[in-house]
């Protein structure tokens, strides 16, 4: 049984500064409620010059709880398109995001 949730939200880094893209994050479903707290980002999108970046929406879990399915828009090659992506549930490399992204 699946003992976490996924969500989408705009935060700010875990060292407070601003960062209010939306990103995708994970925490333990019966963990502390708070702002940072226990969620672990899973997609970290940089923005461009202009200040755009990727916007991540409809997480989901795969059948088997390790994987994550989302809605993407800007993330492929084409900066209007909204693609669907599957990458790890978990932060499998240590770097607070995850891994293993593709469309």
């Amino acid at each position: 049984m699946i003992r976490s949730i996924a969500f989408v939200s705009s935060r700010p880094n875990a060292d407070g500064s601003a960062d209010w893209r939306y990103e995708i994050h994970v925490m333990d479903a019966l963990g502390e409620m708070g702002p940072l707290a226990g969620a672990t980002r899973l997609t970290t999108d940089s923005a461009d010059d202009s200040g755009w970046s990727p916007a991540d929406s409809h997480v989901t879990w795969s059948p088997d709880g390790t994987r994550l399915a989302f809605l993407s828009s800007g993330r492929g090659t084409e900066r209007d398109a909204c693609d669907l992506w599957v990458m790890d549930a978990v932060d499998v490399n240590g770097t607070a995001s995850g891994t293993a992204c593709s469309d």
